[in-house]
């Protein structure tokens, strides 16, 4: 009887153990994919940083970015290494080109524009991005940014003509957390179009 009920206790114990390394587990591994994510995340903003070098590079010797396109900076090896397969660093795809292509207007200024987009971004990722200082100071060349095609933000000088529901006028080189929460709001496929001179 008393054999019994020491392999009762001893099942207990045992039961309780893997518990405890399984919510252990669960943890570190909560931990190291946030911290993966952050990393990603960085890296994203690097990556657009890169790109925008990349391109200024590739289009030198043009009077515009009327030849920018993403075959010819692949046949010529411009684009960053781990852009080549125009994905960004969360796996989403990568578009640019020169804002003739997604302007509504046939205004001769977009020709002296040039867009990036980052597709299917989270949302803390997207406002992570976004509200990333070092796009929108003096000397970024930033004209507009449009997130989700409903939600744009541009500077009282800028040349691009937004069409989206939702326009903001950037007095300064802050955006609102909450209106860039707001557009950042379809799960992980938010898409973030920059606008550059």
């Amino acid at each position: 009887m008393v054999q019994n009920n020491e392999k009762g206790t001893t099942m207990l114990e045992t039961i309780l153990y893997i518990s405890f390394l399984f919510m252990l587990g669960s943890t570190i591994y909560s931990n190291i994919s946030k911290g993966v994510n952050r990393y990603k995340t960085g890296r994203l903003t690097q990556q657009l940083v890169d790109l925008k070098k990349a391109i200024i590079q590739y289009t030198a010797v043009d009077e515009d970015f009327s030849n920018l396109s993403e075959e010819g900076m692949r046949r010529t090896s411009s684009m960053p290494i781990d852009m080549r397969q125009l994905r960004h660093a969360l796996s989403g795809p990568v578009k640019f080109g020169p804002a003739t292509e997604i302007a509504t207007t046939t205004d001769a200024i977009n020709k002296y524009l040039y867009y990036i987009t980052f597709e299917n971004l989270s949302n803390k990722a997207c406002i992570e991005v976004i509200t990333s200082a070092q796009f929108y100071t003096t000397g970024s060349e930033m004209d507009s940014v449009i997130i989700n095609e409903r939600y744009g933000w541009q500077y009282p000088f800028s040349h691009f003509d937004l069409n989206t529901s939702t326009k903001r006028i950037l007095t300064s080189h802050n955006f609102s957390y909450q209106d860039v929460a707001n557009a950042c709001s379809e799960g992980a496929h938010n898409n973030i179009t920059w606008i550059f001179s």
